[in-house]
């Protein structure tokens, strides 16, 4: 009886470690991409960042914060939803983010802090949940240390990490299922896939694996309702809710010919497939010259796709089978809707998500499963921390001088009812950065120069480039009242 007892302690004991030791390991990916560039962590600040999109995520969510909702209109060349404030992105999107930064605040730091404790305990879940064993719990984490993009957008508030861990989750849910038909997992992958198909549309594929899952024809039943209606109900977010980019970037007259000429839309689409395919193995080809983050991800992608095939009919594993097949359906329908090189970094979610459950299923010795384990974090090293760009994988390093600017910028601006009159253009050759200082719940609209120039703006404020002389000259014309001039910017109210 006392024996029995040690050795359940020592079981517990040995499962705590292993807890502690996931919790590390994303802060240990984070600490060697800082090592990399040389950089120490207090020389962070996402007011920085290359990545100019972070701006429209922080601001919006910061007025959701605030206000429950940006006061002024998110979009480009004043664009607008038809219902709300919101940028292009679903809003579904920012919710997470949102209430997690209602209730510590927003900065770089917890910002940092969120994204590695949501890695940290995405990882300890997930081995308490399939009740893995040493070996395929450090496979898998070893995943977050390895990737150099998964670690930068920790250092983000681009909602890639909640996409990726969501999908993790996602996939972890219905092989359990399977393995165990308890109906609450089922349930869980439901909760998540309606989620992520909610924030971008074409997660509602992974319902598909789930209706071949599923033990009961009731449950299969549900199951296809519910990805109908989240697929619609996401179709309906993006045309009430969201506004509009520049351009059109869903290939509307693709989707015109499935109902008008279904022949020519099975042509049109049969060669969109072979060009995309033609197309990414020549980004493959480009890895080697450091700039194909289009080619890193594409390649990771086929190679998931493989090996789960691979591993699930091995294994006779559904899950596998069915996940690889819906990832690759994910990546057509990219290229159906949009083309092969945009919304690449979308793919990360779902890579992640099933090279995971290849490692999981992996029914090899130790010492064959260590070297596979090896082998792919080798694979994901070399091609994330050595064939990618600064722009992809550098962490966002403070300007004092910038900073300074932010922090006695001091805006104040009064807020009305009137949307168009809480929103600042953004004019496309100004720095974003130092628009960071506006206040919270302001909308910033990006637009051109010619924009500005030719049309009447409906916005109440715009900002510009102090060096841009016929932006001047135009403002000057127009006898825009100057508000601040924040670094290389200036800040004008129209009337």
């Amino acid at each position: 009886m006392l024996r029995e007892k040690c050795f359940k302690t020592s079981d517990k004991c040995k499962r705590c470690v292993l807890y502690v030791v996931l919790a590390i390991i994303p802060i240990i990916g984070a600490w060697v991409l800082l090592l990399k560039y040389n950089i120490h962590v207090s020389a962070l600040s996402i007011f920085n960042s290359q990545w100019n999109d972070e701006l429209s995520y922080y601001k919006q969510i910061e007025g959701i914060m605030r206000y429950g909702m940006p006061q002024g209109y998110f979009g480009y060349n004043e664009s607008k939803a038809m219902i709300g404030t919101y940028g292009p992105w679903s809003p579904v999107l920012l919710i997470p983010y949102a209430i997690i930064f209602r209730i510590i605040g927003l900065g770089t730091y917890k910002i940092l802090l969120v994204n590695l404790v949501l890695c940290s305990l995405t990882l300890i879940g997930i081995t308490h949940l399939l009740e893995l064993n040493w070996m395929p719990a450090i496979s898998i984490a070893g995943l977050f240390a390895a990737n150099a993009n998964i670690i930068r957008y920790t250092m983000s508030i681009s909602p890639e990490i909640i996409i990726m861990l969501g999908t993790l989750w996602m996939i972890c849910f219905l092989y359990k299922y399977e393995n165990s038909s308890d109906d609450k997992y089922y349930w869980a992958y439901i909760a998540i896939m309606t989620y992520l198909s909610l924030s971008r549309g074409y997660y509602v594929i992974f319902g598909v694996a789930g209706i071949f899952i599923a033990k009961r024809k009731r449950v299969k039943l549900i199951t296809a309702l519910i990805a109908i209606c989240t697929a619609i109900a996401y179709l309906l977010i993006i045309h009430f809710f969201c506004s509009p980019y520049f351009r059109s970037l869903v290939n509307t007259d693709l989707m015109k010919l499935l109902f008008t000429s279904p022949k020519l839309f099975v042509k049109e689409s049969s060669d969109i497939i072979i060009d995309g395919f033609s197309k990414t193995f020549k980004s493959i080809l480009e890895i080697k010259n450091r700039d194909a983050f289009g080619g890193v991800y594409y390649f990771f992608s086929y190679v998931v796709i493989i090996l789960l095939m691979f591993g699930g009919i091995l294994k006779k594993c559904k899950t596998a089978i069915l996940g690889a097949l819906s990832f690759l359906f994910i990546i057509l329908s990219i290229w159906l809707l949009y083309d092969v090189d945009t919304g690449t970094r979308h793919l990360m979610g779902g890579a992640l998500g099933l090279i995971s459950v290849f490692l999981i299923i992996l029914s090899f010795g130790n010492i064959q499963r260590g070297i596979v384990t090896i082998a792919i974090w080798g694979t994901v090293a070399l091609l994330t921390f050595y064939c990618e760009t600064d722009f992809v994988i550098k962490p966002p390093i403070v300007d004092e001088k910038l900073e300074r600017e932010i922090d006695k910028a001091d805006i104040q601006l009064a807020y009305s009812d009137n949307r168009w009159d809480n929103t600042v253009i953004w004019s496309i050759d100004c720095d974003y950065r130092y628009l960071y200082c506006l206040p919270k719940g302001v909308g910033i609209n990006l637009c051109t120069n010619e924009y500005v120039m030719k049309n009447d703006v409906n916005s109440k404020y715009v900002t510009i480039n102090n060096d841009n002389d016929d932006l001047v000259t135009y403002v000057c014309d127009k006898g825009w009242k100057l508000i601040k001039r924040i670094g290389g910017i200036s800040l004008y109210v129209i009337r």
